[in-house]
């Protein structure tokens, strides 16, 4: 008898779970053809992937980072590469592999809540991660950050792991997920708290333990070692530089970075976002995660694991409220995680005290975050696309059997020639000996000499340069951007 309930159990929650997934691969890929991003910087990643695959290279640098001079390591742009190997005949091959890893964070999520504290748990966990307004946003932009939601919770995986069995491994894989999300995005830096907050709690600091660690950090950043031992140290010397001066010639005033306000708007604000909807509801969360973990502990029924995980997430807001940079919802993604697994410990624990307000809590958090995911999915639209689209068709009927080069006068226009670039490459219509073309706003005087080929939504249009010489066109700040150049002013741009 005992093993059939088991059984059923085993079979309900496999039910359970399935159904959460199924939910939220709705969740983000409706609407998908509005909801996509193609930003510049989304256009910029696609095509140096794309690129590097064509043509046999391994970029070992990332994108530039917004903080400082300085770069990240080449694992964002192989990681894209996998999808456009798979299939590199599809634009969208990117967004979707980025997508289906956003769904596949929720089944970790189920995975590891039934690890942490057992079935239940980890289908709220997961049904959390699920609705996220914040996970679903993410979830089709193709941005360097987007990688750093698996990583985190795979960081709390491996930390659960090591707190049960205290086996050395789990560290390595801990600190390999800490390095490796710093190599794609420098908010990755900050999860470096719950490594220090785990060896703290669990005594765990020795020689051994140290030398793990430097071991599992060190192997995802070898990409940007390898480059800058050839290149003057460019990078690491930046980095530094950047973090010993620059960064402490912006006013953490000037970033609004006051502690009332980062404390009562910044913190409720992106914590509805991850889950909750509204503001209102991220301060309930909030003061209830408090109030239990404050509970908990005079009790002294508090577990190592939560432990860890509280004190790490105050840690982590402590290093974003001094770092001197604007920030954005998608610098927060690392604590995504975080943020899920502590608000349905929340609900969790107080169903066991009061299961009345516990359930009024819950539908009120599912309610709130649902309607702002309909604003979310319903809101998209994807201009960039449609002009893009728009520009080719038009660009192609006009000269139906040429390729083209692409020009941006004095880059003023990367938002548009960029996704304009990234469509005519896998339309097979780029070549750096094409026919050149630029684009930049109408009312520019200096263009006033070309053809227009065709005009775009907001100003812009197509000119016909093929007249002028590549000399020319340099001479009047007319910037090459197709994909051999921009491959080269990210990855070939330096040299000793």
């Amino acid at each position: 008898m005992k093993n059939i309930v088991k059984k059923f159990s085993a079979n309900k929650f496999l039910i359970f779970a399935s159904c959460i997934v199924m939910f939220a691969i709705f969740l983000r890929f409706y609407n998908y053809e509005n909801r996509w991003g193609l930003a510049y910087d989304q256009a910029h990643d696609a095509i140096i992937s794309k690129y590097a695959l064509d043509n046999h290279k391994l970029p070992l640098l990332g994108p530039f980072s917004s903080a400082g001079p300085f770069q990240t390591g080449g694992e964002w742009y192989w990681l894209l590469m996998i999808p456009l190997s798979l299939y590199p005949n599809s634009i969208y091959s990117p967004w979707i592999f980025i997508t289906i890893i956003y769904v596949f964070f929720v089944g970790m999520c189920i995975y590891v809540g039934k690890q942490f504290n057992g079935p239940w748990f980890g289908l709220l966990f997961g049904f959390f991660a699920a609705i996220s307004t914040a996970q679903i946003a993410q979830s089709v932009n193709l941005t360097n950050q987007s990688p750093h939601a698996i990583l985190g919770l795979l960081g709390i995986l491996n930390m659960i792991f090591f707190v049960r069995t205290k086996k050395t491994k789990y560290l390595f894989f801990l600190s390999f997920c800490i390095g490796l999300s710093v190599s794609i995005h420098l908010q990755g830096v900050a999860l470096g708290v719950l490594l220090l907050i785990t060896l703290g709690i669990t005594r765990a600091l020795n020689i051994r333990n140290i030398l793990v660690i430097i071991l599992g950090g060190i192997i995802p950043l070898l990409s940007i070692i390898t480059y800058d031992a050839n290149n003057d140290w460019f990078n690491i010397r930046n980095m530094f530089w950047y973090y010993f001066h620059d960064q402490y010639k912006i006013s953490l005033d000037v970033l609004g970075r006051r502690w009332l306000t980062f404390g009562s708007i910044f913190i409720p604000t992106s914590w509805a976002h991850v889950i909750g909807g509204y503001k209102v509801m991220g301060y309930i969360e909030i003061f209830g995660i408090i109030t239990i973990f404050i509970y908990l502990l005079l009790k002294k029924k508090i577990t190592q694991e939560i432990l860890i995980i509280c004190i790490s997430v105050l840690g982590m807001f402590i290093m974003i409220r001094y770092t001197r940079t604007p920030l954005y919802d998608s610098y927060l993604v690392f604590m995504h995680p975080f943020i899920l697994i502590l608000t349905s410990y929340f609900i969790y624990i107080l169903y066991k005290y009061n299961r009345f307000i516990s359930i009024i809590l819950f539908f009120f958090i599912i309610g709130a975050t649902l309607y702002r995911d309909r604003l979310e999915i319903n809101g998209g639209s994807n201009l960039s696309a449609v002009n893009s689209r728009i520009l080719i068709a038009n660009l192609i009927r006009k000269y139906p059997n040429e390729s083209f080069s692409i020009y941006d006068k004095d880059l003023r226009s990367t938002d548009k020639s960029l996704p304009l670039v990234l469509f005519l490459y896998f339309e097979g219509k780029i070549s750096d000996k094409g026919r050149r073309i630029g684009i930049t706003t109408k009312t520019d005087k200096d263009v006033i000499r070309f053809p227009i080929i065709t005009n775009s939504d907001g100003g812009y249009a197509l000119f016909d340069l093929n007249r002028s010489s590549n000399n020319e066109l340099n001479s009047d700040r007319w910037a090459f951007v197709n994909p051999s150049a921009i491959y080269k002013s990210t990855e070939e741009w330096y040299h000793k």
